[in-house]
């Protein structure tokens, strides 16, 4: 009975010892792939210190194109268009049925209202109009040449050229204002729409141009 026990208790012995062998192999497996498996921290760092740069980050790269502005809508003309058409008619003694001519769009109002007699209208589209403003600008500037010559002629009175001490004393705005107004009243009223309806500062300022 004791030798059978104790072969018993050997079996268990052997059996205790093949299972902690065992484990013992295990785990010094592990712990030897362990650190090759999975590198540390630190040898992370210095391996991407190490690592030779790419070109994108040794030179500036060029901006990302960008799509294109979107093109101006341009805003559709206020003006409506001329529905009415405008005709002239012209008689002559050797025409008797008369020419008719069909004005274009750009002057008939001009035709309409210089025939029905609206003057402020017919005036308002003719310097809107490229074509007419020109040759208006020329006519303008001719009224002005001749209200300056018949300023500066001696015969006509005119204030400005009296010099004598007596003229001089006698001088005020009033009478030069009327001078102004008798001799060229369309160039006063430009003075008078530059310096915003000043009557004094008007003839001062006509005076100092002529």
């Amino acid at each position: 009975m004791k030798c059978h026990r104790l072969i018993c208790r050997i079996e268990e012995s052997q059996t205790t010892l093949k299972a902690w062998q065992k484990a013992e192999v295990e785990q010094s497996c592990s712990a030897v792939t362990t650190p090759s498996a999975t590198p540390s921290a630190t040898e992370t760092l210095a391996k991407k210190r190490d690592r030779v740069p790419t070109p994108s980050k040794l030179r500036p790269q060029p901006p990302t194109p960008t799509a294109p502005p979107a093109p101006k809508v341009q805003r559709p003309s206020t003006g409506r268009a001329r529905q009415s058409v405008t005709k002239v008619v012209v008689y002559y003694p050797s025409k008797p049925r008369g020419e008719t001519t069909v004005c274009p769009d750009d002057t008939a109002g001009i035709i309409q209202a210089i025939a029905e007699k609206k003057w402020n209208w017919a005036a308002k589209q003719i310097i809107r109009h490229k074509d007419l403003f020109g040759p208006l600008t020329e006519s303008i500037q001719q009224v002005i040449e001749d209200d300056c010559k018949k300023i500066c002629n001696p015969f006509t009175g005119f204030m400005l050229s009296k010099t004598s001490a007596e003229d001089l004393k006698a001088f005020s705005f009033d009478k030069l204002q009327e001078d102004f107004q008798r001799v060229s009243p369309f160039l006063f009223s430009i003075f008078l729409t530059i310096t915003k309806q000043s009557a004094n500062a008007a003839c001062a300022a006509a005076s100092i141009a002529l």
